[in-house]
């Protein structure tokens, strides 16, 4: 036996409230973007604490080089946060809407140098999951720049997620999506969700 057209409606509108509620996790993103080779940047390394004025005891006169530039950040500015993040896909020459961000942390197996690198990304669409970075968080050994590092790459979907390890909002957003999906699957085989979702 079929649910009614008002079972189905209902779970459909319940459905459809809860993944608008995802809808951020698909618009452009703000990531921190910095990167620190062999300590090269203090305020990059973790911990990361994104108030770079914390920093420095001089915060206010202090000056950094961030890629070229030498910025003095005011107190409790963001130094590192990139509003509006941008990102490269396979085989395009322009850049899209960022739609997650990165950190990727860990050593240089060679000479035991420690490095981070915070970053947009974004995913490019494909079918496989093995050829998006944004889809793997992944700890173990990998190349970087023809040189072998132990270390973590963990990819995170909220404004300025990627500022420690593992964010609590990426496994909230998979939580949800899970969530989202038991609610239809038990409706379409039990019948109406009326107690959860009364309309």
């Amino acid at each position: 036996m079929y649910p009614d057209v008002s079972s189905l409606q209902r779970i459909l509108l319940c459905t459809s409230v809860l993944l608008l509620s995802l809808a951020k996790y698909s618009r452009q993103i703000d990531c921190y973007v910095c990167s620190s080779f062999s300590e090269s940047d203090p305020l990059c390394e973790d911990p990361f604490d994104p108030i770079a004025s914390h920093h420095a005891p001089a915060a206010q006169s202090a000056t950094y080089n961030y890629h070229g530039q030498s910025i003095t950040p005011s107190n409790g500015s963001y130094l590192y946060l990139q509003r509006g993040c941008y990102g490269a896909r396979k085989a395009r020459l322009t850049a899209f809407p960022a739609t997650a961000c990165l950190k990727l942390a860990g050593y240089f197996t060679d000479t035991g140098d420690r490095m981070v690198v915070r970053a947009c990304a974004l995913d490019g669409g494909s079918l496989t999951s093995d050829t998006e970075i944004v889809r793997q968080n992944h700890c173990g050994g990998f190349f970087l720049n023809e040189r072998y590092v132990r270390g973590c790459l963990e990819a995170c979907f909220t404004d300025g997620c990627n500022r420690s390890s593992r964010s609590a909002s990426q496994l909230s957003f998979y939580t949800l999506l899970l969530i989202s999906w038991m609610i239809t699957g038990a409706y379409l085989h039990h019948g109406p969700l009326t107690p959860l979702c009364p309309l």
